[in-house]
């Protein structure tokens, strides 16, 4: 497993943690600014990209493609768990 993924170093999960929140700070705004959901859901990927761009620009991974799995890995694994608690745990609690 070791040869597919690149280890974080701290200022990878800083740099990834502060870009989380800006994506879900857009989240919480998106609805206010853009009224139809086609133009959210293509704003969201577009966001998203750059996003994910200024990741790959301000750490500068030596290992590339080790460095992008690792990344999937934690943000997957981070959207299945919110995607979870919010859906499972949140909505049926009501």
């Amino acid at each position: 497993m070791k040869k597919y993924l690149s280890p974080l170093k701290f200022k990878d999960c800083l740099t990834l943690l502060g870009l989380i929140i800006v994506g879900f700070g857009w989240l919480l705004i998106d609805q206010i600014i853009l009224p139809e959901t086609y133009q959210r859901f293509i704003v969201f990927i577009i966001l998203i990209s750059l996003l994910f761009y200024l990741l790959f620009e301000i750490n500068k991974p030596i290992k590339v493609t080790q460095y992008a799995n690792s990344i999937t890995l934690i943000t997957v694994s981070f959207i299945v768990i919110t995607s979870l608690i919010i859906h499972v745990i949140i909505n049926n609690s009501h």
